[in-house]
């Protein structure tokens, strides 16, 4: 903003409306010039910080999915257990001639329930730090009124 009211609540007042800078007359071309240049540097910087909470949003609502399905594939999988463990009974009286087919569906269908326990618990241990980092975390419009504070301090 360009004025040539200079006196201090003048300043802050257009501060708390909303201004990014105060200059007031008569001016050097070349403080506003290098004002501007702070401005823009500042709006590019809290473009990029929308731009990255953005993307942690849909990381956050990803991992949430990603853990929804993994319970529903672990309810798959007991079922296909429980169909494989009841055909096995079915033919332990030497009929089944598929024995060994039992035995690897079992053995891949172990294998599979592990490598699933395992992201889970990676995902697990991703939520917890992401709680941690969340606790410090500012929202963008109490960031704004920082930068905004930091920009009157100067």
């Amino acid at each position: 903003m360009f004025s040539a009211l200079d006196d201090v609540k003048d300043k802050i007042q257009g501060f708390e409306l909303g201004i990014d800078d105060y200059i007031t007359k008569p001016y050097n071309f070349s403080e506003v010039l290098a004002r501007i240049r702070v401005v823009l540097r500042n709006r590019e910087l809290y473009a990029q910080i929308v731009v990255r909470e953005s993307r942690l949003s849909l990381a956050e609502e990803l991992n949430k999915d990603i853990k929804l399905n993994l319970l529903d594939f672990v309810a798959g999988i007991d079922d296909l257990d429980a169909a494989i463990a009841a055909m096995a009974k079915d033919g332990e009286d030497g009929k089944n001639r598929n024995a060994g087919l039992f035995k690897t569906v079992l053995e891949k269908s172990k294998k599979v329930r592990k490598q699933v326990a395992e992201l889970d618990a990676r995902i697990d241990r991703t939520n917890k730090e992401w709680d941690k980092l969340k606790k410090n975390e500012i929202d963008l419009p109490r960031l704004e009124n920082q930068i905004r504070d930091n920009m009157l301090k100067e």
